[in-house]
């Protein structure tokens, strides 16, 4: 009787501490950090990859989960149309982590995933990828562009209209890859395109669709590394992403992921 008692209480406290804190999302659409949110990650298994090219970063990104989270898993380099989730699955907590993180409290970053839980997600997303590689094999070409572009299309899909503000749950969509994109719509291998080319690229993109200008949505590419030029591809990646429509912040495209990715 006395734990339940304590129980009410605390559901009383966060209740009336609620009622102290701002709104997940503000008037422009901005979302706090403890905004539910949906993390779409994009996992390049071209022929040019090797699984550990992305251990660094994969480990902070599972680092960084919490609970609550939606994590979508999707293998990457394939056309648009055949992408399509290994994993798509909504992280549990405990009832008080859900109190918490849904009434915005500070308190609510203690959410986090144990060490254990962690290790089991990051095991669990490199059984997936590489149980897809196994069934159908490395694309013959990266088609890298198709996972922003289908970023896009989830943000939009999701996005909903709420006392006439457009906003959209949060989504951060992830690409881990050396950002090599190899197919008919554009070949970097062996020189990145120069601006005349990128405008034209964009222009065909956004014609056909192609759209990250979607409140709440962050992309951003990760392990970026060219065999003449990194900085060059860097750069390229930057003005695809924002002339696509994207806001693009400094680290969103870096060949050395930094911690505290979400």
């Amino acid at each position: 009787m006395r734990r339940l008692f304590l129980m009410l209480l605390a559901v009383a406290g966060t209740w009336a501490m609620a009622a102290c804190q701002p709104s997940h999302v503000t008037e422009a659409g901005a979302h706090t950090p403890l905004a539910p949110r949906t993390v779409l990650l994009y996992v390049d298994v071209s022929a040019s990859r090797r699984s550990t090219d992305d251990s660094a970063a994969m480990r902070s990104i599972v680092a960084d989960l919490r609970a609550r989270d939606r994590l979508v898993v999707i293998p990457a380099g394939r056309p648009l149309g055949d992408l399509r989730p290994v994993i798509d699955t909504l992280l549990p907590g405990t009832l008080i982590d859900s109190w918490v993180q849904s009434a915005g409290l500070e308190a609510g970053r203690n959410a986090a995933l144990t060490t254990k839980r962690r290790a089991l997600i990051e095991a669990r997303v490199r059984r997936a990828i590489q149980g897809a590689v196994t069934r159908e094999g490395r694309p013959a070409e990266s088609r890298l562009l198709d996972a922003v572009w289908h970023a896009g299309d989830v943000a939009r899909s999701t996005a909903a209209d709420h006392g006439g503000v457009r906003s959209a749950p949060r989504i951060e969509a992830l690409l881990l890859s050396d950002g090599r994109e190899e197919s008919a719509i554009v070949n970097v291998a062996h020189a990145v395109p120069g601006p005349a080319v990128t405008r034209a690229l964009v222009k065909r993109l956004q014609e056909q669709g192609c759209d990250l200008n979607t409140p709440g949505l962050r992309v951003r590419v990760l392990g970026v590394r060219h065999a003449r030029d990194t900085q060059a591809l860097t750069r390229w990646w930057i003005t695809m992403l924002t002339d696509l429509g994207a806001h693009v912040r400094a680290g969103d495209v870096v060949t050395v992921p930094l911690t505290n990715l979400l």
